[in-house]
């Protein structure tokens, strides 16, 4: 499905029960490399140019076979530097929302060579600030699974990313489902639980019974 010039990925779990708030999944997410002519909108194909602007440029007497992209070009013409400002961090400033392919979770995804994956956070960090030292892992300062920008970044432990992650939540103002969590307390585990996915959960069981 297209809107405004963009393809739209679904996830069937984005959908949801009928009645129900729909689910955020990862998978849904928009591929926003546009074509790069005024005015066009449509999504590229090739070289930064819809499939009818790529054929006409390739028609032109102008045409001249481009050079190799280096891996930072590729890595970048993935990246939009005006992203969301994060609620929790304002003062990290925005995002650097990243475009390609994104895996579990919606974490970034990088083939800095062919036939290879990596998290594109992590590569973008090691090219700046050297190889993650042995024991830890990034954490997402601004708790954006999608951001690369090296300065929302920080090696800590396991434990310590843990740890952040969950007091993040705490502070959420909505399930992951979209329902409202004003005014829930924690319970003897010491956590925060949704009320009505917890109904929701409770009323499938019934139904399975």
């Amino acid at each position: 499905m297209a809107q405004n010039g963009m393809l739209e990925r679904r996830c069937p779990r984005a959908a949801g029960a009928a009645g129900d708030v729909p689910e955020p999944c990862w998978r849904s997410e928009m591929v926003k490399r546009i074509c790069l002519k005024p005015d066009c909108g449509r999504p590229v194909l090739a070289r930064g140019l819809c499939g009818r602007h790529y054929q006409q440029y390739r028609n032109s007497p102008e045409w001249q076979p481009m050079e190799p992209l280096t891996v930072e070009q590729r890595f970048w013409m993935k990246v939009t530097t005006q992203g969301s400002i994060p609620p929790f961090r304002p003062d990290l400033g925005p995002c650097y929302e990243w475009t390609g392919g994104k895996g579990h979770g919606g974490y970034a995804l990088f083939h800095p060579v062919a036939g290879v994956s990596a998290p594109a956070y992590r590569w973008i960090y090691e090219q700046e600030n050297g190889a993650v030292p042995k024991g830890l892992e990034l954490d997402h300062l601004c708790r954006n699974p999608g951001c690369v920008r090296p300065s929302h970044l920080e090696a800590v432990t396991h434990l310590e990313n843990v740890r952040r992650g969950v007091d993040a939540y705490e502070l959420k103002d909505t399930c992951r489902r979209g329902h409202s969590m004003i005014g829930v307390t924690p319970s003897s585990d010491g956590y925060r639980h949704c009320l009505a996915c917890r109904r929701l959960t409770w009323r499938a069981r019934r139904g399975r019974t």
